[in-house]
C-alpha cells in the first residue's frame, strides 16, 4: 500500500522538474587573502577581509579568487568601479604547477600547486572545468594621490549567463602615504642576477641589430619588472664594464652588446630602491684581483657613476663576498673593504656572513647527584674586525636568517647560568649600535619550523619572512636567484623550464620546489604567451613579497609614529617566543601560519597610527 502511494507522488515530482527544464548551473566563488592557498579540489572558505580592506595611499590591494563551476565554463572577468584606480584593476590568472618531490621540511604532498599568474587580457577568458577550482588573482594599486575615505567595486565574472556571479569588493584609503616601493627609504630586496638563465629559457627572436633590439628590451623589462616589486638584482650583464673599470661606449647597430654605457644608463633610468655597484668587470673579479688592479677598477667605475650622477645618495651596494670562510674574513675581505671604501666612497660593502666572537669554555657541573664536570660550548674565533667601524668593515652584514639569533642550550648549561638562545644576536645588536645596516638572506635548511621561499611551502612562509624582517628592524633581504632556470642539481647546466617542472634545487637529501625560482618567462604556450620582451610572468610568492616589502615599510612608519614597544605589541600576534627549531640546532621565534593575523596586525597598525595623526 505505502509503494503505491508513494509512487504517484514520485511521478509529479518527475513531471515538475521536467516542465521547469534543466537546473541552472551554479558557481562557487571564494574570496581569499593573498596568503591563503587553493587547489584544483579544494579551496579555503571566503573571508570578509579578503573583500573589505584598509589600505595606505601608495599600497597594493591582492586578493585571490577561487571559483568552482558545476559544468565547464569560460568566464571574462572585469571591475566595474566608478573609482577610475579601481576599474583599472589587474587581473591575473592562477597558474599550477605539478609538484612531484615535496620540497624538504614543508609537509606538502605531491599533486598540482599554485604559483605561475600569467596576465589575463582584457576581455579575455579563464576556461573552467567543471567541479574543479580555477582563479584569480586581483592587484589594486591604490594611487599615492588616492581619495582617503571608502571606494566600492564589484567584481563581475561573466560567463554568458543573465545573471552572473560577482564579488563586491571595498578598500577604506588612510590618509597616510605609504613609501613607495622605489624609494631610496624603502626596504630593499636584493637578489643574484640569473637573467642569462631567463633568456636561456625565454629566447628573443631576429638577428643582428633585431636581436639586439629584443634583448635589450627583455633585460629592460626584467629589471623594470623587479624595481616595481622592491628587487634589485646584483649585477647586470649587458652593462659590465671593461677590465680597467670603464665603460665602453658603441653606437653601431650591431655591437648593442659592447654598449656598456649604454646599457648602464638603460638601467639606472628603471626606478630602483637601490642599487647595485660593480665586482666584476671584462676578465676581472673583484675577489681575485690584486690590489693595484682592484684600486683601479674601482676608482674607474666610481668616477663614471659619479660623472653620470649615478651616485646620488641611493644606497648604493658592492656584494664583495658570498659566505667568506675564516681565511678570507681574516685577510681578502678586509683589503677588498678597505679598497671599496678609498676607491669608491660613498659605496656601501655587503658580504654574506654573521658576526662572531670569542666566548671562553667554562667548566660547569652538575649541582646535585652525579656531579659530572664539562666545558661549555664557546668559541675561539672572531670576526669583529670586519664590525668595529674601521675602514676595513662590512657596511652591511647579510645575516643567514636560521643563524640570526642563537643555537640550542644544554640542560647542564642552563643550570648553571648559561644561555645560548641569543648569542648571535647580541652581536648583531652590537654591530647595529656601530652604525652598520643589518642585512638577512635565506636558503632552505628543510626544516618544518623556519619559513621557506618554496612553492609548495605553507602559504604564509614569504610573508613570514618579510614581516620578520620588519620585527628585527633590518634594511634588506637578499635571495640567492630570481630566475634559477637551471636543472635543481647543484653545478647542472641544463635549461629548466619552470612550468614543466618546478624543482629548481637539490643538495643532498634537500629539495626545494622554487628556492631562488621566483618568476616564470613571458612565453608559454599553455597560457597563450608569445612575446619574450613582455615582462615576466609573476608568482604568487613575488608578489606575497612586494607586499611583504610594503608592510616592511609600513612596520618602520609605524615605529616612527608609535614607537618600538608598541609595534612590538602587535607584531606578538605573529611570532611569539624564540625557541630551539626542532631538528636544527638553532633558534628561531615561533610564529603564525594563519593569513588573517597578518592582515590583522596590517589594518591594526593602520589604525594606530591614523589615530596617533588626529
Amino acid at each position: 500500500m505505502r509503494a503505491l502511494t508513494i509512487r504517484p507522488l514520485l511521478a509529479a515530482v518527475a513531471a515538475l522538474l521536467a516542465a521547469a527544464g534543466p537546473a541552472a548551473a551554479a558557481t562557487e566563488v571564494r574570496a581569499l587573502l593573498l596568503d591563503q592557498r587553493f587547489t584544483p579540489t579544494a579551496s579555503p572558505r571566503s573571508t570578509p577581509l579578503a573583500t573589505q580592506r584598509v589600505a595606505l595611499r601608495g599600497e597594493t590591494v591582492a586578493l585571490q579568487l577561487a571559483i568552482r563551476p558545476d559544468v565547464a565554463t569560460v568566464i571574462r572577468p572585469r571591475v566595474e568601479s566608478a573609482t577610475p584606480w579601481l576599474a583599472a584593476t589587474s587581473i591575473l590568472r592562477v597558474g599550477f604547477v605539478a609538484i612531484r618531490r615535496p620540497s624538504t621540511g614543508t609537509g606538502a604532498a605531491p599533486g598540482l600547486y599554485p604559483d605561475p599568474l600569467p596576465p589575463l587580457a582584457p576581455g579575455a577568458g579563464l576556461s573552467l572545468d567543471a567541479r574543479r577550482y580555477g582563479g584569480l588573482v586581483l592587484l589594486v594599486s591604490v594611487p599615492a594621490d588616492a581619495e582617503p575615505g571608502d571606494h566600492v567595486a564589484t567584481v563581475v565574472l561573466d560567463d554568458g549567463s543573465a545573471s552572473p556571479p560577482s564579488v563586491p569588493l571595498a578598500i577604506r584609503v588612510s590618509a597616510l602615504t605609504a613609501t613607495p616601493r622605489t624609494d631610496p627609504a624603502s626596504f630593499s630586496v636584493l637578489v643574484l642576477d640569473n637573467t642569462e638563465q631567463y633568456r636561456t629559457v625565454t629566447p628573443v627572436r631576429g638577428e643582428g641589430a633585431e636581436r639586439g633590439r629584443q634583448t635589450l628590451a627583455q633585460v629592460d623589462a626584467i629589471l623594470r619588472f623587479l624595481g616595481e616589486r622592491g628587487v634589485v638584482p646584483l649585477r647586470n650583464g649587458w652593462a659590465t664594464p671593461a677590465r680597467d673599470g670603464s665603460y665602453p661606449s658603441f653606437t653601431t647597430p650591431g655591437a648593442w652588446w659592447k654598449d656598456a654605457a649604454g646599457n648602464l644608463a638603460r638601467a639606472m633610468a628603471i626606478p630602483q630602491p637601490a642599487r647595485a655597484f660593480p665586482v666584476v668587470g671584462d676578465g676581472f673579479s673583484l675577489g681575485s684581483a690584486s690590489p693595484a688592479a682592484a684600486s683601479r677598477f674601482l676608482s674607474r667605475a666610481a668616477a663614471h657613476w659619479r660623472a653620470n650622477g649615478y651616485l646620488d645618495g641611493r644606497a648604493t651596494y658592492a656584494f664583495t663576498w658570498d659566505e667568506p670562510g675564516r681565511a678570507v674574513e681574516q685577510r681578502r675581505l678586509p683589503a677588498i673593504n678597505r679598497a671599496v671604501h678609498a676607491s669608491a666612497p660613498g659605496v656601501k660593502t655587503l658580504a654574506t656572513l654573521w658576526p662572531q666572537a670569542r666566548v671562553p669554555r667554562k667548566r660547569i657541573c652538575r649541582t646535585f647527584g652525579n656531579r659530572t664536570c664539562q666545558l661549555s660550548r664557546g668559541s675561539d674565533y672572531s670576526n669583529q674586525q670586519l664590525l668595529d667601524g674601521g675602514a676595513d668593515d662590512v657596511d652591511a652584514p647579510v645575516i643567514l636568517n636560521h643563524r640570526f639569533y642563537g643555537t640550542w642550550t644544554s640542560k647542564l648549561e642552563r643550570q648553571n647560568g648559561i644561555d645560548h638562545t641569543y648569542d648571535t644576536r647580541r652581536l648583531v645588536e652590537r654591530a647595529r649600535s656601530r652604525g652598520k645596516e643589518i642585512w638577512t638572506y635565506t636558503y632552505t635548511i628543510g626544516r618544518r619550523g623556519l619559513p621557506q621561499l618554496a612553492i609548495d611551502a605553507p602559504a604564509t612562509d614569504v610573508s613570514t619572512l618579510l614581516w620578520w624582517n620588519a620585527l628585527e628592524r633590518t634594511d634588506g633581504f637578499l635571495h640567492w636567484g630570481f630566475a634559477r632556470f637551471l636543472a635543481p642539481r647543484k653545478g647542472a647546466t641544463r635549461p629548466r623550464n619552470p612550468y614543466d617542472d618546478p624543482l629548481s634545487w637539490t643538495n643532498g637529501s634537500l629539495v626545494s620546489n622554487g628556492e631562488a625560482s621566483l618568476i616564470y618567462p613571458a612565453r608559454s604556450a599553455r597560457y597563450g604567451l608569445d612575446d619574450p620582451t613582455a615582462a615576466p610572468v609573476s608568482s604568487l610568492r613575488l608578489e606575497r613579497m612586494r607586499l611583504g616589502v610594503e608592510s616592511a615599510n609600513l612596520v618602520r612608519a609605524a615605529r616612527a609614529s608609535l614607537g618600538d614597544a608598541a609595534v612590538q605589541r602587535e607584531l606578538g600576534r605573529i611570532f611569539g617566543r624564540v625557541r630551539t627549531v626542532p631538528g636544527a640546532g638553532y633558534t628561531w621565534p615561533r610564529y603564525s601560519r594563519r593569513a588573517a593575523d597578518y592582515e590583522l596586525v596590517r589594518r591594526a597598525l593602520i589604525e594606530a597610527m591614523e589615530s596617533a595623526a588626529a
